[in-house]
């Protein structure tokens, strides 16, 4: 895995900007743990940051597109019963 430049991750010791995302753990769907470096030389602090993400604000996914088969046929049962 490669070392990404982090956005935002202030060091929590220096405060500095400087820090490094070293690797990832991904926990749920939705929660992520980030292992962080500080790459200040008078500081060196390795530190975590927890990633969550909160709620969707805009979407273009179409949920239709992506349901199962049965699921598709099912709607597609509904729609044509409603449709005679």
């Amino acid at each position: 895995m490669g070392v990404y430049k982090s956005r935002g991750h202030d060091c929590p010791m220096c405060k500095g900007s400087n820090t490094s995302i070293r690797t990832s753990k991904k926990i749920t769907s939705s929660y992520q743990v980030l292992y962080c470096d500080c790459n200040n030389e008078d500081c060196l602090t390795r530190f975590t940051v927890d990633l969550t993400t909160g709620h969707v604000i805009h979407t273009i996914y179409n949920i239709n597109q992506h349901t199962q088969p049965q699921e598709q046929a099912k709607d597609k049962e509904l729609q044509l019963t409603l449709n005679i």
